[in-house]
């Protein structure tokens, strides 16, 4: 973690297609909270990518994981135990049928493309 975000080992996030989409869940300090911070932009090269979180928001988050418990302290969320909404981690290109509003999702490789509905 930096001050301003996350320096990502691969090169493999800089493949979304829109990075201000995709939202960052840390797990808080009690069970029943949760942190969530938005990508503001990603960049970098062949071997890594830099993650710039939104603000406010990162910085709320930080400061919501800061914790101190029987003498151990810890300071802001870590790793994000869950990235939501980044619709390119879903392989193919997908189209909604305006007549059945039904979102067709191509399958892998060697699967029929699936289909589901709202």
């Amino acid at each position: 973690m930096t001050a301003t975000g996350y320096v990502a080992d691969s090169a493999a996030p800089q493949s979304r297609r829109s990075p201000g989409a995709v939202e960052f869940v840390h797990r808080g300090v009690y069970p029943w909270t949760a942190a969530r911070s938005g990508v503001a932009a990603e960049s970098g090269d062949g071997r890594e990518t830099t993650i710039t979180m939104a603000k406010p928001a990162f910085g709320s988050a930080v400061e919501l994981c800061n914790s101190t418990w029987e003498g151990q302290s810890s300071r802001g969320p870590g790793l994000p135990t869950r990235v939501e909404d980044d619709a390119s981690a879903i392989a193919g290109e997908r189209e909604v049928d305006a007549a059945t509003a039904a979102l067709q999702a191509p399958g892998r490789p060697a699967d029929p493309a699936r289909r589901a509905s709202r």
